[in-house]
């Protein structure tokens, strides 16, 4: 489908245009237009610009010549936006990003390209490589009409081609106090961000004022040699930005780092099927020392799991088979007066190891569910209770009222299908019975 460009400015113009083109004059009154030969055009036109280079203007008359004697003029400026083969599919037309609106227009035999309005659509090649889905340029594909009158249309593809160009560096933020605390013997990582968040290239140098004190290697990694003063210097790829941070080298006097552990092993991801309970606990490193420093947990998404805040005890609360992504939440582990060290848990809920938890095993919906009476001839009766209740809010009562044998089974609709399938499967039932 084509679409055409046709702002306010660019349909006068192109009015104009015609009527001008037209012989609007006594000059091209004895003019023959049946005879007169068309434009010659040396090739298509191609346009190659970068993004965020202000608003660009562009002869579209550009290679023309005009063999006749009338005016020349362009018209039917047109976006081919998508290509429609012989089967009728529609496949677009375009790399990159879609158009943005009113960018690229129109006025008389000039066209302007807006490149500002790339900015936050393109990114340098480089950047592609880290992100996947970013695009480096945005390719786009025109038609117009070169007009002198003669009987002969001349119709010209236009190719423009916008480019990303580099984010430059223009800060890098210490995350740390004024001051960066290192212990001697042991070892600390210098973070850092850098600004923009896009930058193009991300790298940075690293040099220490004193290797005798403290020695920084290429990624930021701080080791503590001897006591005293020191500083390191940060400096962006290109060289532009320089930022420093002042150091001591001191005595150990905070935690360097914590892990999260599990029955007495480190981890990093657990699973944990829906409604069981786990019990999570930290150390404090080096585990050498014995640090006082209290830890604290947090978790995101809410709702996956049900986290306490002071314990870490954790529980899982939700679970989708259908929707394995929502199955998923990090919990973190920090130091509470130093919260910048932490570290993260993956956790996954899982289905319920209790086979019988989509079939509401607590009767807490207040309904019998799945069950009945075992001996349905007896006199005994099988009701769901408030009374009955140990945990939830409901429990199952059975009355025998006088008669020898009184239970419950699961009815020949939910069993065995509901437990799983196969054959020469044995299952477990276990609940807590009180007598009245």
């Amino acid at each position: 489908m084509n679409i055409k460009l046709l702002t306010k400015l660019t349909l006068t113009s192109a009015i104009s245009a015609l009527l001008f083109g037209c012989g609007d004059g006594a000059q091209y009154d004895n003019i023959d237009y049946d005879k007169i030969p068309p434009p010659v055009v040396s090739s298509d036109m191609v346009i190659n610009v970068d993004e965020e280079s202000g608003v660009l203007s562009f002869d579209m008359l550009e290679g023309v010549s005009n063999p006749g004697e009338a005016q020349i003029v362009t018209r039917e400026f047109t976006y081919v936006k998508d290509l429609t083969d012989a089967d009728g599919i529609v496949t677009p037309n375009f790399e990159g990003p879609s158009l943005p609106f009113s960018t690229i227009t129109k006025q008389v035999d000039t066209m302007y390209i807006d490149t500002d309005a790339w900015k936050e659509l393109l990114v340098h090649p480089y950047t592609v490589g880290a992100r996947p889905s970013a695009f480096a340029k945005a390719v786009y594909h025109f038609t117009y009409v070169i007009d002198n009158g003669s009987p002969t249309q001349v119709e010209r593809k236009l190719t423009i081609t916008v480019n990303g160009i580099g984010d430059k560096v223009n800060d890098i933020v210490f995350n740390h106090g004024n001051t960066l605390s290192i212990a001697k013997g042991y070892t600390v990582q210098l973070n850092t961000t850098v600004l923009p968040l896009n930058a193009t290239y991300q790298q940075l140098s690293y040099t220490s004022s004193d290797p005798t004190k403290a020695t920084i290697s290429g990624n930021g990694l701080i080791t503590g040699i001897d006591y005293g003063n020191v500083s390191f210097t940060v400096v962006s790829a290109d060289g532009l930005v320089s930022k420093e941070i002042s150091g001591i080298v001191e005595d150990l006097k905070d935690p360097l780092g914590l892990d999260i552990m599990y029955q007495d092993e480190k981890v990093t991801e657990l699973t944990i099927p829906i409604e069981e309970t786990l019990q999570l606990s930290s150390r404090l490193l080096p585990d050498t020392i014995a640090f006082d420093n209290e830890v604290s947990w947090r978790v995101e998404p809410a709702g996956v799991v049900d986290l306490d805040p002071v314990t870490g005890e954790v529980t899982a609360v939700y679970y989708d088979p259908a929707n394995p992504d929502f199955n998923k939440a990090t919990i973190t582990a920090y130091i509470t007066d130093i919260p910048d060290i932490k570290t993260p848990l993956y956790i996954t809920t899982v289905a319920s190891s209790n086979l019988m938890y989509s079939a509401d095993p607590g009767f807490e919906s207040g309904t019998i569910g799945s069950w009945e009476l075992a001996w349905p001839s007896s006199a005994g009766t099988l009701e769901v209770k408030a009374a009955a209740a140990k945990d939830g809010n409901y429990g199952i009562h059975i009355t025998a009222n006088g008669t020898d044998n009184a239970g419950l089974v699961l009815n020949k609709f939910a069993a065995p299908q509901i437990v799983g399938a196969g054959q020469n499967r044995r299952f477990k039932f276990s609940y807590d019975v009180k007598f009245n």
